[in-house]
């Protein structure tokens, strides 16, 4: 499944696009009742260690793997939108 965020991405710097992917996220989600919250939670995590443990080393590691990146490693990504997230 391919995240399709409902906003224009191009031309905004990253940290813009961040904050309204979050607010998106948020005003998404804010009426729900916690434990649904936390059970989406629970999905979410799931899922992406799912997705992660399809990668290979060279994935994570291989600079210009993905040219997405612009020529960095994929992990620096990974890391910022999974435990580094809640560092």
């Amino acid at each position: 499944m391919r995240f399709t965020p409902g906003f224009q991405l191009d031309g905004e710097d990253t940290e813009s696009i961040i904050n309204r992917f979050n607010e998106s996220i948020f005003q998404a989600n804010r009426d729900l009742p916690l434990k649904a919250v936390l059970e989406r939670l629970k999905e979410a995590q799931a899922q992406t260690r799912a997705t992660l443990a399809l990668l290979t080393e060279s994935d994570l590691n291989e600079p210009g793997r993905f040219a997405w990146r612009g020529g960095e490693p994929l992990w620096p990504n990974q890391r910022g939108n999974t435990f580094g997230h809640y560092q």
